[in-house]
């Protein structure tokens, strides 16, 4: 397990190696040792959102990247029914996506 913590709002997310190498890796090598960010992003977000198109998913995003202090690191995370989450991508982005509605703080 790559990454196992609790988010800003004491739900449980893990981050397995497996899907880190072939989910965000594989598309962005260059992302390699960001997974203490997204651990980062998920315990003390700037903010968090509902995705835009899947009702189970959230986007955390924290103001700053190892590359780009100018850029949001945005990690997407799907919960099961039991509030459980399992970090589903990230990378990288300008802002918030359109559409996607504030959830927290």
């Amino acid at each position: 397990m790559l990454i196992d913590c609790f988010d800003v709002l004491g739900r449980r997310i893990q981050l397995e190696n497996a899907y880190w190498n072939a989910h965000v890796l594989e598309q962005r090598p260059w992302m390699d040792g960001w997974h203490t960010n997204v651990e980062s992003c998920l315990a003390q977000p700037d903010s968090i959102m509902r995705d835009k198109s899947h009702a189970n998913r959230e986007c955390f995003y924290k103001l700053g990247t190892p590359l780009q202090q100018n850029k949001h690191l945005k990690v997407v995370v799907e919960f099961d029914s039991a509030e459980n989450g399992k970090v589903i991508t990230a990378y990288p982005t300008r802002a918030p996506s359109q559409g996607e509605q504030h959830k927290w703080p």
